[in-house]
């Protein structure tokens, strides 16, 4: 069995996501390979071999594409065209590949000739909700942008009649059974066979190691205790960037813990002698260190699916606190962290103020052990391998 998976970029959520779940697969003896759209050297891992000048042409064709209704919006995360001038189904890996495994393809995929001209089983593992919506990614967005409404029933339009008419096999599936349950009522992915298939865990890179060695390499004080932030940027709305900014401005006495923060921070920002900033870490043993720097990972998102970044954090054995939002609920409870109410800077604000009263001794090994055991790599991979299987037979 040749498997091909297709995300957009080699980094990110959704692409490690996708090399995890490819190199589970080939440990389990199948032919995987992960084909992304930027130049990457990896074992496993193909470029679609498009030139950077071919790049920035597909952006300013899509952006003519969405006039008049696409400005510069500057707290949407990511607002994507089904539409792209990459000749995807024409790269021979996908020619060589028996079923096709799409990610996040966004920025790359065109949608209405894939589905067209790729005429064998084609699963789509979702990250967010862009394969069942037009252009927006995730709800919040739609309530918040009103104004792309035309250009999102544009899009989703052409995605509908994509999948109709497609003469391949087409199977949804999604790490949250959140996400599975949304795309079973939409009206673009009900129609076809869904399936719950989490996300894997680097539990070999992101290993328990003592928090004073790690604070140690970052340059981190060992004399408070540490809060984590990571996103790839503080500005991401969805991320709650600002609900964290809000929370630790009203904090009176956050002077007496350290806070690390991993993403694109605007120097102006955090100013204290007790922040900390990583910017962007795609080294994931500088990562590993960061999670095990931190007595309490802080994941302030308004909306998300199950993000990798909390199965790290568990698989170091650093706690969570998060809001009681989307998979977000599957992954963490009060053996492992801290679930609060709706997203608020007041209700984080208290959470922390709460947590840094009275702090949680967890355990860090059954923190750890717990995740690998429901996160299980190996059986995991099995699944999914054992749903390829069948559909090559179908």
């Amino acid at each position: 069995m040749k498997v091909l998976h297709i995300n957009t970029y080699p980094h990110g959520g959704a692409a490690y996501a996708a090399i995890r779940m490819s190199k589970a697969l080939q440990d389990l003896g199948v032919d995987s390979k992960v084909l992304v759209r930027d130049e990457f050297k990896q074992d496993g891992i193909v470029s679609s071999g498009e030139s950077v000048f071919f790049r920035k042409i597909t952006k300013l064709w899509q952006k003519w594409k969405a006039f008049p209704y696409i400005k510069e919006e500057k707290d949407i995360e990511t607002f994507s065209s089904p539409f792209s001038l990459y000749p995807i189904h024409h790269h021979p890996e996908v020619a060589k590949a028996d079923i096709i495994v799409l990610h996040w393809v966004s920025l790359f995929l065109d949608i209405p000739s894939f589905f067209k001209e790729v005429n064998k089983p084609i699963v789509i593992y979702m990250h967010d909700m862009n394969y069942f919506k037009g252009g927006y990614h995730y709800a919040e967005d739609e309530e918040y942008f009103p104004h792309l409404h035309p250009l999102d029933m544009r899009y989703k339009a052409a995605k509908k009649k994509a999948y109709d008419d497609s003469k391949s096999l087409i199977t949804v599936t999604a790490p949250s059974q959140w996400l599975v349950d949304l795309s079973k009522k939409s009206d673009l992915l009900g129609q076809f066979e869904h399936h719950h298939i989490r996300n894997v865990i680097d539990s070999d890179t992101f290993d328990i190691i003592s928090r004073e060695e790690a604070r140690r390499e970052l340059g981190i004080p060992n004399d408070k205790k540490v809060l984590l932030f990571v996103s790839e940027s503080i500005k991401n709305r969805r991320k709650g960037g600002q609900i964290l900014l809000d929370a630790i401005k009203n904090i009176k006495n956050i002077d007496d813990v350290n806070v690390v923060i991993v993403g694109e921070v605007d120097n102006d920002l955090f100013k204290s002698e007790n922040f900390y900033k990583l910017g962007r870490i795609y080294d994931p043993q500088k990562m590993c260190l960061a999670y095990n720097s931190a007595d309490l990972y802080i994941m302030p998102s308004r909306e998300d699916n199950l993000p990798n970044v909390i199965l790290e954090s568990h698989s170091c054995g650093t706690p969570v606190m998060a809001f009681s939002i989307g998979g977000i609920t599957e992954m963490v409870n009060n053996e492992n962290g801290y679930l609060l109410g709706s997203p608020s800077s007041d209700t984080l604000q208290k959470g922390i103020e709460d947590w840094m009263k009275v702090p949680i001794e967890f355990d860090r090994m059954k923190i750890r052990s717990n995740v690998l055991k429901e996160f299980n790599t190996k059986e995991t991979a099995k699944r999914f391998f054992t749903l390829l299987e069948h559909k090559l037979q179908q």
